[in-house]
């Protein structure tokens, strides 16, 4: 009798067993599918929220961009050429084939051809589509401003002649050009200490700015007026050989060679246009961007091999407009501590460098060759 008992109780024991795992196996299984349901409400919510950043960017541009024409209409195209870090000039975003938004800088660049972002320019393609610079040796009648967001050298009238640069067959003339820090273009997602913008325009807004990026760790390179050597100007270097010390030290005190031609009249507070005491010449930021600088078969012209990142993008401050050529120089630049703490604190130090966009399918092609115009009447035979 006491042994069916136990065989019973035993039994009931185990039914009472099993149904306790059945019951926890069904709150285990509710509570995954409750889970599931929840990560699945929250991926859902993940997309509307993207989708929404995405529709608030693309309003914010388009309401900054009525803005910046309706500035334009109000001031009657008011000094046409010395824009507000370019943000008034209207380029042809109309024709570009991709949503607005898609087509915006500045982008990370990666900085060897990968076939992915990156691509090399082909013999074929500098041929059909050349690139030309025609920058006089000197630039006379520049001012310089703060405008409270950035310092900018607006570029004298030079009716006779100008700075230009032909993209694709268009022909850009020089306006501006001004200052970020950090840079804005990063190089194989490395932020530097500064980038400066050359601004060039058409006549009727379209927009190419030429990039270039400085670094207080990137080598001092001296001027060597291969340029102006070329256009027959003699005696303007310093015949003195130097050595690497005397070099690295002049780097040191003396800074970046282009910007010390008017780093002394940086403004330090927010003010209206100051004449230039001095000429600028860009040849400095030619020869220290490339390989090598030589004369050309053609009279008038010097080949310049210098790696250039070129494509399509867009303004970097409101209205953001797209459809604008974008050339950055793949070589650093130097500038010192000493400079770049003058010129950061033009802006109370602040960061003015918009953030890296998306590429949305776009290309960066690597641009090796290229040439530049020097006066024929002054080439050097």
């Amino acid at each position: 009798m006491g042994q069916c008992e136990s065989s019973e109780n035993q039994i009931r024991y185990q039914q009472q067993q099993e149904e306790q795992i059945m019951l926890q196996n069904k709150q285990f299984n509710d509570e995954i599918a409750r889970l599931q349901s929840k990560i699945a409400s929250f991926e859902g919510m993940s997309k509307e929220i993207k989708f929404l950043q995405k529709q608030v960017v693309k309003m914010e541009a388009e309401k900054a961009e009525l803005t910046g024409k309706l500035a334009i209409v109000a001031t009657n195209h008011k000094d046409h050429g010395h824009s507000h870090d370019h943000a008034h000039k209207h380029s042809h975003e109309e024709e570009c084939e991709c949503p607005f938004g898609q087509h915006q800088s500045p982008i990370n660049i990666v900085s060897d051809a990968d076939g992915v972002q990156t691509v090399q320019m082909g013999a074929g393609q500098h041929k059909s589509s050349p690139l030309e610079f025609s920058y006089p040796h000197r630039v006379a009648g520049c001012t310089i401003l703060n405008n409270g967001y950035t310092v900018q050298i607006n570029i004298g009238e030079q009716d006779t002649n100008p700075c230009t640069v032909t993209v694709e067959g268009v022909k850009y003339t020089l306006r501006q050009f001004h200052f970020h820090t950090p840079s804005e273009h990063t190089l194989d997602d490395r932020q530097y200490e500064m980038e400066m913008h050359l601004v060039h325009t058409t006549d009727d807004g379209n927009i190419a700015v030429l990039g270039y990026i400085f670094s207080v760790n990137a080598k001092y390179q001296r001027t060597t007026f291969e340029l102006s050597e070329l256009r027959g100007i003699a005696g303007v270097g310093d015949e003195e050989d130097w050595d690497e010390t005397t070099v690295l030290a002049n780097g040191i005190i003396e800074g970046n060679d282009f910007l010390k031609q008017f780093w002394s009249q940086l403004p330090a507070k927010k003010c209206a246009e100051i004449p230039l005491k001095n000429d600028i010449s860009f040849d400095h930021l030619f020869e220290a961007s490339s390989r090598s600088v030589k004369k050309s078969k053609r009279r008038g012209k010097a080949v310049v091999n210098m790696d250039i990142f070129q494509y399509d993008g867009s303004l970097t401050t409101p209205p953001y407009s797209e459809g604008v050529k974008w050339m950055v120089s793949k070589s650093l630049h130097f500038i010192n501590q000493k400079q770049l703490r003058q010129l950061s604190a033009c802006w109370g130090n602040k960061n003015n460098a918009r953030d890296c966009q998306e590429y949305f399918d776009r290309k960066v092609q690597i641009r090796s060759h290229m040439t530049m115009r020097v006066d024929q009447d002054q080439f050097h035979e």
